[in-house]
């Protein structure tokens, strides 16, 4: 294989990896302008222009300009999808709560994970781990789920209450 074509290779791969870094960093909450994002920004988007195999100015631009379009665009939607998640969790939590007393009822003890309910569980995301985290603790559990720096906690005798995290 020719030089060229492992230009037009690796450009194809930059191109390829810029929605699915953008959705990575969106989904993670990562803000557009955090040093992770400009990083990943810049050597998908430059590096696919400069690894593109026209030596014409005007389709490197264009390059440039897909990589950019793609890895923000993919970004949004993970911003997006992050922030439902989050939605989902404050909404349906009492849902699960609900859920999990009623295997309780049923087996005679709580489940040892969250799959283990018939119900559809809020918080997935494509990319990262579930934000809903289960923790059956002896004749109890510990549901909770985090934005930004406040963690939600639920217990089996309490709703979801708000805890300020240290930094």
């Amino acid at each position: 294989m020719r030089f060229p074509a492992f230009r037009q290779i690796f450009c194809l791969l930059l191109l390829a990896a810029a929605p699915f870094a953008g959705l990575w960093l969106g989904e993670g909450m990562v803000s557009l302008v955090s040093v992770p994002a400009a990083i990943g920004l810049l050597i998908l988007s430059f590096g696919a222009a400069l690894l593109s195999p026209s030596p014409r100015p005007r389709e490197k631009y264009y390059v440039l300009l897909a990589a950019t379009v793609m890895f923000v665009g993919a970004w949004a939607a993970g911003q997006s999808l992050a922030k439902r998640a989050l939605v989902d969790c404050m909404e349906q939590g009492g849902e699960v709560q609900a859920a999990l007393e009623g295997f309780r009822a049923e087996h005679g003890a709580y489940p040892r994970q969250l799959e283990q309910l018939d119900i559809k569980l809020p918080g997935r995301l494509h990319l990262h781990a579930p934000l809903l985290h289960y923790q059956p603790e002896g004749d109890g559990y510990r549901l909770y789920f985090s934005v930004d720096n406040v963690r939600f906690v639920a217990t089996r005798y309490t709703p979801f209450v708000a805890h300020r995290q240290k930094d």
